[in-house]
Order: C-alpha cells, then structure tokens, then sequence
C-alpha cells in the first residue's frame, strides 16, 4: 500500500488479492516439513556459503541467513568428504559447519566468543 492510499490522496485500482493461507493449511504445511525421512531422521543440508545447517527432507529454496540458493547446499556430513566442526551459538542455538565461528552470530549478533563447539 503507498502513502497516497494510507493518506486518503488515492483510491485502491482493483482488488487486493487474498495471500492468507486456507483454513488448516499452516497446520497441514508444519506436519509435512516434520515428517521424518525413512529410517527415522531428517538429512541435515549445509549451506556452502556461510555453514547454515538445515534438517529438513530437501534443502531450502534460499538459505535464511545468506540468502543463496538451493543450489548452494550440500548434505552434511559429506559423505566421504570432509569434515567441518559444528559451532553452536549459546545466546540463541544457531548452528553453523565451518572451520571457525562466524565473527558474529547472523540471528543475534552475538560475537564469536559465545560460540561452542556443537556436536549433531
């Protein structure tokens, strides 16, 4: 919405499309994105930009915190590969593979002393 309709200087061209979800659909969305994967677990996707870790069936269209793509993630642990150390914020939980801890934490800000080394 601008401020000319906020103001009252101008009139909504058309109508606002509904973007609430139907009724149940959040419940329906959250039952699918916990269902765990065969054998119990979820695989755990780790975004190769800045470490974010995910447990989730797929890895996510975006990354939350760095924003690159799908593309951009790989399951963790490697198989085969390499190794990164988990570091665990102890302000907020953020978890992030990499060789050292982030600077500061991108969900709290926190700086890297409150970093821990996390294991999964």
């Amino acid at each position: 919405m601008t401020q000319e309709v906020l103001e009252g200087k101008r009139e909504i061209e058309g109508q606002i499309p509904e973007r609430r979800p139907e009724p149940g659909e959040l419940e329906r969305r959250r039952e699918a994105a916990s269902e765990p994967a065969a054998g119990g677990r979820l695989p755990v996707w780790r975004c190769r930009v800045c470490g974010y870790l995910a447990a989730r069936e797929k890895p996510p269209r975006e990354c939350p915190i760095c924003k690159a793509s799908a593309d951009r993630f790989e399951p963790f642990p490697l198989p085969g590969g390499p190794t990164f150390p988990v570091w665990r914020c102890r302000v907020c939980g953020y978890l992030a593979a990499r060789e050292k801890p982030p600077r500061e934490c991108p969900i709290c800000k926190a700086s890297a002393d409150r970093f821990e080394p996390f294991s999964l």
